[in-house]
């Protein structure tokens, strides 16, 4: 069941993908997403958590993780439905961090997930992430990002943000059974490579 803030957000999405607005982040296989996909098996599957419009798809190949290995799963119908236009031969479903494990029981060899966690309620996070955990294969890796804080706040879109330091980020990932390692290259952001262990 989403919370009142998971649902306001979830409005937000639709609206943007209604709209036909294509996330403009910029994303690219800089050093640190290449070092955290460094040893992705060949023929392994990756699940994009929050995948959008499928703003993660270009950088594929340049972390060596091949097409159709790609699974891209957003709450929000029209954004799936945007990403299925933009990247017609990649796969994409409507669903959410909360149901991964029990549809993909260790499935997948690692794990995409921007700009998600922000969105995620602070006693929903354990929830959340041991489903994602039980998604993974043992060994499995992924890459986060997260807005770098204390508390809650409201963006913009006035969305309600979960922010995080180090120390809670790192032991809600201890607790759901992952190895982290994070840094803030930028200041406010939290980039982290994660490992199912």
């Amino acid at each position: 069941m989403l919370t009142k803030s998971e649902k306001k957000t979830l409005r937000i999405y639709e609206k943007y993908a209604n709209g036909g607005e294509v996330d403009s982040t910029g994303l690219w296989a800089d050093a640190f997403s290449m070092g955290v996909f460094r040893g992705f098996p060949a023929g392994g599957r990756l699940i994009d958590i929050g995948c959008g419009s499928g703003r993660a798809v270009p950088l594929l190949r340049d972390l060596m993780i091949e097409d159709e290995g790609y699974l891209g799963i957003d709450p929000s119908p029209a954004q799936v439905r945007l990403a299925k236009e933009l990247h017609p031969l990649h796969k994409f479903e409507v669903g959410n961090i909360y149901d991964v494990g029990k549809k993909y029981p260790a499935h997948f060899d690692g794990f995409w997930c921007s700009c998600v966690l922000m969105h995620i309620p602070r006693h929903k996070l354990p929830k959340a992430l041991r489903s994602l955990r039980t998604c993974l294969k043992e060994g499995a890796v992924g890459l986060i990002s997260t807005p770098r804080g204390v508390g809650n706040v409201l963006n913009t879109d006035e969305m309600l943000l979960t922010l995080l330091e180090f120390d809670e980020l790192t032991q809600f990932f201890t607790d759901a059974g992952f190895s982290s390692r994070l840094h803030s290259p930028y200041g406010d952001m939290i980039l982290g490579e994660i490992q199912a262990v």
